[in-house]
């Protein structure tokens, strides 16, 4: 019975340690599995941020090669799942538009003219509004020259290519063609502080400043408030007014209108004022 005994207790405790010991072993197995795991995303999250330092690097450049164009492509599928050989040409464009880089978005529209390859309509329309926004560096007959190709290429406009064509052509002198697409625009989206303060802008830029004021009040009317630019420009037609008695009734007509729709300009719209009322009218 003792020897019954002793091989019992023998064989639970045999049981006991290869219970704890496959138990050691699975939790070092799921330990080193963690690590393995810890170690890949590292990795992945290391490289992909030397991926991304590596593309604000060469959005910074003005002008690549067709070879260089598609390693970056390459390189820009590899944290973009969504780059491929369809979306590449928008999605860099974009980019362009984002970085406000006019010199490197042309380098890639000869990119692909070299390759043989037709723009499609959003890489295009994103190329116009980019020169819109560098008119100075690209003229307003390139502008326009692009607003046309755009227009015999698509009917109707959807949303992004209206905005596209109205940020651009708010920019040169046919900026009133603007006003037609706006109208459009408005039976497809609500916010529009960003074409109406286009507007705005380039009716005070033209000179035609109660129509500038008639298109605020629109925007108003929405609850919307337009943007910096509106203002700035309008600071800018005081300055360049022929006298104070001039400057002094446009800055007055300006605190007017904002206290009538209560609008409170941002700090950098009242140092403007502030410098105005102490250059033009002090």
């Amino acid at each position: 019975m003792d020897k019954d005994r002793e091989f019992l207790k023998s064989s639970v405790v045999q049981d006991i340690d290869d219970i704890d010991d496959d138990g050691d072993d699975d939790d070092d197995d799921d330990g080193d599995d963690y690590v393995d795991d810890a170690d890949q995303n590292a990795i992945s999250h290391m490289e992909r941020t030397k991926i991304e330092f590596q593309l604000d690097k060469i959005f910074d450049k003005k002008e690549m090669s067709s070879k260089e164009w598609e390693e970056t492509i390459k390189l820009m599928s590899r944290v973009n799942p969504f780059v491929s050989a369809r979306t590449c040409d928008a999605i860099t464009m974009k980019k362009c538009l984002r970085e406000e880089n006019y010199s490197l978005a042309t380098s890639y529209m000869e990119h692909l003219q070299r390759q043989g390859c037709e723009p499609n309509l959003s890489t295009l329309g994103n190329y116009l509004q980019l020169c819109g926004r560098r008119v100075d560096q690209c003229g307003e007959d390139r502008v326009l020259e692009l607003y046309r190709k755009l227009m015999r290429q698509v009917k109707v406009l959807d949303v992004r290519l209206a905005k596209n064509v109205i940020l651009s052509l708010t920019a040169t002198r046919e900026w009133r063609k603007a006003l037609d697409h706006l109208f459009q625009l408005r039976k497809m989206v609500t916010s529009l502080e960003d074409v109406y303060s286009a507007i705005i802008t380039a009716a005070f830029r033209a000179g035609e400043y109660e129509l500038g004021w008639q298109y605020l009040a629109d925007l108003r009317e929405q609850n919307q408030i337009p943007l910096d630019s509106v203002f700035l420009e309008w600071v800018k037609q005081c300055e360049v007014a022929e006298s104070k008695a001039d400057r002094e009734a446009m800055v007055l007509t300006l605190l007017r209108k904002l206290e009538s729709h209560e609008m409170y300009p941002s700090v950098d719209v009242m140092r403007e004022i502030t410098q105005l009322f102490r250059d033009g009218l002090g």
